[in-house]
């Protein structure tokens, strides 16, 4: 049972930090790409260290529900909506821009707009019973995002004439630039995190673990294929390095495979932060105890709606900074809840006692 568990934490940590990489590959427009995938696995050590510490608050907070929400918990709940939909808006926006140059089958405004609603209710659905679905889901969807990277590893070795001493030459340096892609790149982690059930943390802290080590290895494989495939001179001026290695595997329609591991990394990014919008949507509608609680679907309605509403109204969603203040806002919004809510079953042990 704890092995099961161990292997749905460890699909899902890894699945969400994956997906990052398959909807945006890694920064090849970097004045050095060594220096872009140092940078790439110290953020990443950094993110990992950060996220040990949200699973220290999860343990030491009750997330039972037998509370009383308080005008705090509200705050926090309706700047918490308002971030989701912005990260959303983001990924959605990246989406529907870059589909057409990945497929022009899909592309037209009106079937971007149907797709990406369809999309926007096929992710609330999945994110019914919140951390335990989106494992589950992880589990299905983890091999079409991993077969690409595998594909293209057994292809490149051919290739390696394009490789040369040069591309070390130059002394790595830390740029600030290539820790935005850092960030964008793990999106959405430390909320999965806080929507983790606050049973059995422990085992989510080894999941975890194994998941960052997981994609730090091949975060540093994928790098050194870049250099392999096209080297140091030739590499910033290839858009999508991972799709350009694709079509060179013999016998495989790269075509088809691209745009599956593409759009199921959008799949899982999106659900991510649909599922924290419904919980600060159910916040919201179950606010104070007098009144009655709303119906479930109410929650999933009013997510759907306020996403779909930020996709259309947020112009300047596909800003890189905007993106990665919307995710930083998320979590700051998830720790005041149940910061507040720690406080308050505190405040209740002291008058019962």
């Amino acid at each position: 049972m704890k092995k099961s568990k161990g292997l749905q934490n460890f699909s899902a940590y890894f699945a969400c930090l994956l997906s990052g990489l398959s909807f945006f590959s890694l920064p090849t427009g970097a004045e050095n790409f060594v220096s872009a995938i140092i940078t790439q696995v110290l953020t990443l050590a950094a993110i990992f260290a950060f996220s040990c510490i949200l699973l220290k608050i999860k343990e030491a907070v009750s997330t039972d529900g037998k509370f009383e929400n308080h005008g705090t918990d509200l705050f926090f709940s309706i700047l918490g909506v308002a971030f989701c939909a912005a990260a959303y808006a983001f990924f959605t926006k990246m989406f529907v821009t870059h589909l057409p140059s990945v497929s022009h089958e899909f592309s037209g405004a009106r079937f971007s707009h149907f797709f990406v609603f369809l999309s926007l209710l096929l992710s609330v659905y999945i994110g019914k019973r919140s951390f335990f679905s989106y494992s589950g889901v992880s589990v299905l969807i983890l091999p079409i995002l991993v077969l690409p990277f595998v594909l293209t590893f057994f292809n490149f070795l051919e290739y390696g004439k394009a490789f040369d001493a040069a591309s070390f030459a130059t002394k790595p340096s830390f740029s600030l630039n290539c820790v935005f892609d850092a960030l964008i790149n793990c999106a959405g982690i430390s909320t999965l995190i806080f929507l983790k059930e606050p049973q059995g943390c422990g085992g989510a802290k080894k999941g975890l673990g194994a998941a960052f080590l997981a994609f730090a290895v091949l975060t540093v494989f994928e790098g050194a294929k870049y250099l392999l495939w096209f080297g140091k001179d030739n590499l910033p001026l290839v858009v999508r390095p991972d799709r350009t290695m694709l079509s060179q595997v013999p016998f495989m329609n790269v075509q088809e495979i691209f745009l599956f591991s593409w759009y199921f990394a959008y799949m899982l990014k999106i659900v991510v932060f649909s599922m924290a919008a419904r919980f600060f949507v159910q916040n919201i509608l179950n606010f104070g105890t007098k009144r009655k609680r709303s119906p479930e679907w109410t929650g999933y309605l009013l997510t759907a709606v306020l996403l779909y509403s930020a996709f259309l109204f947020l112009p300047y969603s596909q800003s890189k900074i905007f993106a990665i203040a919307a995710f930083s806002g998320t979590f700051v919004c998830f720790f005041g809840v149940f910061l507040a809510r720690m406080v308050q079953n505190r405040r209740k042990r002291r008058n019962t006692s």
